[in-house]
């Protein structure tokens, strides 16, 4: 079994009586009715409707906890504190003090916390107990629906970051390299802020609109650029997973990010894994519209490309 270390994973811990009501305000997601230990996919918005942020909220005792993939910290605190006024709501940075996994399975010798865990309609959370009960870790977890399977994630302390690698060695796991991790994601169909798309992009053009948005819920920063697209339905293009098969094996233009038919650019590629298995690349695409549809195949010169359902 293999775990990953996750990069760009900013964690912000949001604290006060008006947390709800705040982030509900300044993301796609429903939270009003989020329950302990509940966990939901969301984007956070700025005024154009624009991805500002992607990522999952949890609901703790006391806090809200945001797992956002956003490289920039700083600039996504400053986002969110822009908007507070008078609401009692208060947002500390974790970023230095968790280090953040993906883990290949379900932990092995677990000692589960049956008081801090909960179950979920949107995913599971809960801690736990890594090691022997004289010297263990205690570790945030999460079931998430978007890894897919047995994934999780799995949040640490930093200064407890040795000897969670030396428990998972014991237990005869491996850490991934970032090829094994690119692929793993590609595969279950999540893409990655600031590789895949970013802040210039709309949330429907990510193509995760059952998992992160509530297209009820009522007003938000952004909400009537996302509901006027709603209700156009006239995205003009679209993040796509796709398999690309080159014509020669191992022809490095079948890595080209341009994807061009009857010498008319039709879109580009951004992440892209190599499947040693069914020799085949796999990768993420932005496709113009026409183009866009599962199952729709697109075939260069050089190389064959299959758009893969996203959702």
């Amino acid at each position: 079994m293999q775990f990953f270390h996750l990069s760009d994973i900013v964690g912000l811990d949001v604290r006060g009586k008006d947390r709800t009501t705040f982030l509900n305000n300044l993301c796609t997601q429903n939270l009003k009715n989020l329950k302990f230990g509940e966990c939901r996919e969301l984007f956070l918005t700025d005024v154009k409707g624009k991805v500002q942020a992607h990522g999952f909220v949890t609901a703790l005792d006391e806090s809200l906890l945001l797992s956002l993939i956003n490289p920039d910290a700083e600039r996504i605190c400053s986002h969110l504190d822009r908007y507070i006024i008078r609401e009692d709501v208060e947002i500390a940075n974790l970023g230095s003090n968790l280090a953040w996994y993906l883990m290949d399975g379900a932990l092995q010798d677990t000692q589960p916390n049956s008081e801090s865990s909960a179950g979920g309609t949107s995913a599971r959370y809960g801690k736990e107990m890594i090691g022997s009960e004289r010297d263990c870790i205690d570790a945030h977890s999460w079931m998430l629906p978007g890894f897919g399977g047995e994934c999780r994630v799995i949040a640490v302390e930093i200064s407890r970051e040795a000897k969670f690698h030396e428990c998972l060695a014991e237990r005869g796991w491996e850490q991934g390299s970032p090829e094994d991790f690119e692929l793993n994601r590609i595969q279950l169909g999540f893409p990655w802020f600031g590789i895949d798309f970013d802040e210039t992009n709309l949330p429907q053009e990510i193509d995760r609109d059952a998992r992160t948005i509530a297209f009820d819920k009522g007003c938000y920063l952004g909400q009537e650029t996302v509901a006027r697209l709603d209700a156009l339905g006239q995205i003009q293009k679209k993040l796509c997973r796709v398999r690309i098969r080159p014509m020669t094996l191992g022809d490095l233009a079948s890595q080209r990010k341009e994807v061009v038919l009857e010498d008319k650019t039709i879109g580009e590629l951004r992440s892209t894994a190599w499947n040693r298995l069914e020799q085949v690349f796999e990768g993420f695409a932005w496709l113009r519209r026409g183009y866009f549809e599962g199952g729709t195949i697109l075939r260069e010169v050089d190389r064959v490309i299959e758009v893969v359902p996203l959702s």
